[in-house]
Protein backbone atom coordinates (compact mmCIF):
# COMPACT_ATOMS: atom_id res chain seq x y z
CA UNK A 1 0.00 0.00 0.00
CA UNK A 2 1.12 3.51 -0.75
CA UNK A 3 -0.50 6.90 -0.19
CA UNK A 4 0.17 9.97 -2.33
CA UNK A 5 -1.37 13.30 -1.29
CA UNK A 6 -1.84 16.31 -3.51
CA UNK A 7 -3.83 19.20 -2.10
CA UNK A 8 -7.34 18.05 -1.22
CA UNK A 9 -6.88 14.71 -3.00
CA UNK A 10 -5.17 11.50 -1.96
CA UNK A 11 -4.54 8.33 -3.93
CA UNK A 12 -4.22 5.07 -2.01
CA UNK A 13 -2.67 2.32 -4.13
CA UNK A 14 -3.43 -1.21 -3.01
CA UNK A 15 -1.61 -4.35 -4.12
CA UNK A 16 -2.03 -8.00 -3.20
CA UNK A 17 -4.74 -9.07 -0.80
CA UNK A 18 -7.02 -6.90 1.33
CA UNK A 19 -8.36 -9.10 4.10
CA UNK A 20 -8.64 -9.29 7.86
CA UNK A 21 -4.85 -9.72 8.14
CA UNK A 22 -3.95 -6.66 6.05
CA UNK A 23 -6.94 -4.42 6.82
CA UNK A 24 -5.46 -2.79 9.96
CA UNK A 25 -2.73 -1.08 7.93
CA UNK A 26 -5.30 0.28 5.48
CA UNK A 27 -7.58 1.31 8.33
CA UNK A 28 -4.81 3.41 9.88
CA UNK A 29 -4.09 5.12 6.56
CA UNK A 30 -7.77 5.80 5.84
CA UNK A 31 -8.42 7.18 9.33
CA UNK A 32 -5.51 9.57 8.81
CA UNK A 33 -7.07 10.74 5.54
CA UNK A 34 -10.47 11.53 7.06
CA UNK A 35 -9.40 13.85 9.85
CA UNK A 36 -9.82 17.62 9.89
CA UNK A 37 -7.94 19.50 7.14
CA UNK A 38 -7.28 16.27 5.24
CA UNK A 39 -8.00 15.46 1.59
CA UNK A 40 -11.67 15.59 0.61
CA UNK A 41 -11.30 13.17 -2.28
CA UNK A 42 -9.76 9.78 -1.62
CA UNK A 43 -9.14 7.60 -4.66
CA UNK A 44 -8.41 3.96 -3.95
CA UNK A 45 -6.45 2.51 -6.87
CA UNK A 46 -7.33 -1.19 -6.85
CA UNK A 47 -5.59 -2.13 -10.13
CA UNK A 48 -3.12 -4.41 -8.35
CA UNK A 49 -5.55 -5.74 -5.74
CA UNK A 50 -5.89 -9.50 -6.18
CA UNK A 51 -8.43 -10.21 -3.43
CA UNK A 52 -10.68 -8.27 -1.05
CA UNK A 53 -12.86 -9.71 1.70
CA UNK A 54 -15.80 -8.15 3.50
CA UNK A 55 -13.53 -6.61 6.16
CA UNK A 56 -11.52 -4.73 3.54
CA UNK A 57 -14.54 -3.62 1.56
CA UNK A 58 -16.22 -2.57 4.79
CA UNK A 59 -13.30 -0.22 5.47
CA UNK A 60 -13.82 1.43 2.11
CA UNK A 61 -17.54 1.84 2.74
CA UNK A 62 -16.97 3.20 6.26
CA UNK A 63 -14.42 5.70 4.93
CA UNK A 64 -16.86 6.83 2.27
CA UNK A 65 -19.47 7.51 4.95
CA UNK A 66 -16.94 9.45 7.08
CA UNK A 67 -16.02 11.66 4.11
CA UNK A 68 -19.62 12.56 3.26
CA UNK A 69 -21.18 15.00 2.61
CA UNK A 70 -18.25 17.30 1.78
CA UNK A 71 -15.88 14.63 0.45
CA UNK A 72 -15.90 11.38 -1.42
CA UNK A 73 -14.14 8.06 -1.82
CA UNK A 74 -13.80 6.45 -5.24
CA UNK A 75 -12.49 2.97 -6.07
CA UNK A 76 -10.60 3.06 -9.36
CA UNK A 77 -9.71 0.00 -11.48
CA UNK A 78 -11.72 -2.37 -9.29
CA UNK A 79 -11.87 -5.97 -10.39
CA UNK A 80 -15.20 -7.26 -11.61
CA UNK A 81 -15.66 -9.13 -8.31
CA UNK A 82 -14.91 -6.11 -6.12
CA UNK A 83 -17.23 -3.91 -8.20
CA UNK A 84 -19.97 -6.52 -8.01
CA UNK A 85 -19.78 -6.89 -4.22
CA UNK A 86 -19.82 -3.11 -3.72
CA UNK A 87 -22.84 -2.93 -6.03
CA UNK A 88 -24.65 -5.74 -4.20
CA UNK A 89 -24.00 -3.93 -0.91
CA UNK A 90 -25.62 -0.78 -2.32
CA UNK A 91 -22.40 1.14 -2.93
CA UNK A 92 -22.04 1.07 -6.72
CA UNK A 93 -21.47 4.84 -6.58
CA UNK A 94 -18.01 4.17 -5.12
CA UNK A 95 -16.82 2.38 -8.25
CA UNK A 96 -15.03 4.68 -10.68
CA UNK A 97 -15.11 2.81 -13.98
CA UNK A 98 -13.20 5.38 -15.99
Amino acid sequence: MSVVRSGKRAVVRLAGELDCATAPELETALLDLTGPDQPRVVVVDAAELTFADVVGLGLLIDTSVRLEPSGQLRVRAASRQVARVLTLLGHAHLVDDR
